[in-house]
């Protein structure tokens, strides 16, 4: 890796300095050849939290070249382009980094954020815990300015992080909005199908100002991906599709999002109408198609979702906002017709596919603010009839069947 970094620091010769080459070829070579440096220790006192701690720092003499020229800050920095700020001490010295990390442990204390579980629908908060630490890097530095000025005093800055309280830390993450619904009759691919998308989703953060993507976040709907042959719309029918099941994931999200007053960007309707929700709350995805939404809040904004009893549940954990209704409203609809096709296969009329009819349809949302209620259409829709299929038996075998 070191060798590596070596190799990208001669290709861009252009932009490093010489400190920065001789810099990049100790930490390639880790070569002392032909380097002496007389003074290999250096006797510093540590200040912190109010007491003071001896120590003698032990210069790596494969630095040495480079800091007798440039100085122990200049290569520290130099040092820094090349790694992270552990190794760039270690390449200096050979005690720092075990000297810092004691000072951690005698004096630090690990900060642990106040937190919440989710399980079913159930919220569980837990108080954090206070921290007290500083920074490494900067104590590095300090070192090397000191060495540099032959100072032999170095303070270290402790900085508390305190947990937040648990009443505040409710306010930020309590319910925003929630959503439910049913696949008691699918068959056992399409319900894996609704939980592989749904699991895929859960836990995600959408953070201020971010925009949600469900075919991004899911990903694309093949049996790579673990989807199975389930029923789909395509085309105005019902046939069998990779991720049949998929849109029911998205319109409990898309419901959910509405509920916790996301910002929508994109939804799609389905060409027919569908059992699970009501008519314009529906939400169709594809490989083109796809269901966006902002959180537009100040805050983070974070999805669970799981099943129970054959039940799909999402649920927003964020800021409360507004108080949001859904309201359907059916505006016509649209009979299905009967198609009547010859067979073969069957010896009596037999109605192979169930008629569906249309609709046209409204969908608002209803915001109650301050005590008033305001209703606001969102969209409106068009759902095609399902045509009525029946069989019925070519005439030669109705005289063959005849007594």
């Amino acid at each position: 890796m070191l060798l590596t970094l070596f190799q990208a620091a001669i290709f861009s010769a252009a932009i490093f300095s010489r400190q920065d080459y001789l810099v990049a070829f100790a930490l390639a070579n880790n070569s002392d050849n032909g380097i002496i440096d007389a003074k290999n220790t250096f006797a510093l006192n540590v200040e912190i939290k109010g007491e003071t701690i001896p120590f003698e720092a032990i210069f790596n003499e494969s630095a040495a070249k480079t800091t007798k020229r440039f100085g122990y800050l200049n290569t520290y920095k130099a040092a820094l382009k090349f790694a992270d700020c552990d190794k760039a001490a270690n390449f200096m010295f050979l005690n720092l980094t075990a000297f810092a990390d004691e000072l951690k442990k005698s004096y630090c204390l690990e900060y642990i954020p106040t937190s919440y579980t989710f399980k079913y629908g159930n919220i569980s908060y837990i108080k954090g815990r206070d921290g007290f630490n500083f920074s490494k890097c900067d104590f590095y530095e300090s070192v090397c300015k000191a060495i540099d000025a032959g100072a032999d005093m170095v303070k270290i800055d402790i900085v508390e992080k305190k947990a937040e309280d648990i009443l505040s830390f409710k306010k930020s993450h309590c319910v925003k909005g929630k959503f439910s619904t049913a696949f008691y009759t699918s068959s056992n691919e399409r319900a894996h199908n609704i939980s592989l998308a749904a699991k895929k989703i859960d836990g995600y953060v959408i953070l201020p100002g971010e925009t949600f993507s469900f075919n991004e976040v899911v990903g694309k709907r093949t049996r790579e991906n673990g989807f199975k042959d389930a029923k789909v719309i395509l085309n105005g029918e019902f046939t069998d599709g990779v991720g049949g099941g998929t849109c029911q994931v998205s319109t409990t999200l898309y419901n959910c999002a509405l509920l916790s007053d996301m910002q929508i960007i994109t939804v799609n309707q389905h060409s027919l109408p569908v059992s699970y929700v009501a008519p314009s709350f529906d939400a169709m995805v594809s490989d083109s198609a796809d269901l966006k939404f902002t959180n537009t809040s100040d805050f983070p904004v974070t999805v669970h979702s799981f099943i129970k009893d054959r039940n799909l549940y999402f649920y927003m954990i964020g800021v409360k906002g507004r108080d949001i209704k859904l309201v359907s409203e059916t505006l016509d609809v649209i009979p299905y017709k009967t198609q009547t096709v010859t067979s073969d296969e069957v010896t009596e009329n037999t109605v192979k596919r169930k008629g569906k009819n249309g609709l046209i349809s409204q969908g608002y949302i209803e915001v109650s603010e301050g005590g008033k209620a305001k209703k606001i259409k969102i969209r409106k829709n068009t759902y095609k009839a399902l045509d009525e299929i029946i069989l019925t038996p070519k005439q030669d075998l109705l005289i063959d069947y005849l007594p």
